[in-house]
């Protein structure tokens, strides 16, 4: 089960990634904003 969270993890942090990407392509500002919540998602990731 632990391999299962960690694989899901690692795919939400791609598709995140590719995301952010896009949004910085697309929409400079917004994407301040999604890079915020998604390190303050991966820190409470981390917390667990």
């Amino acid at each position: 089960m632990r391999v299962g969270i960690d694989h899901r993890y690692s795919l939400c942090f791609m598709i995140g990634f590719v995301f952010e990407v896009y949004l910085s392509v697309s929409a400079g500002s917004f994407s301040v904003f999604f890079i915020t919540f998604f390190q303050i998602v991966t820190r409470n990731m981390h917390q667990e």
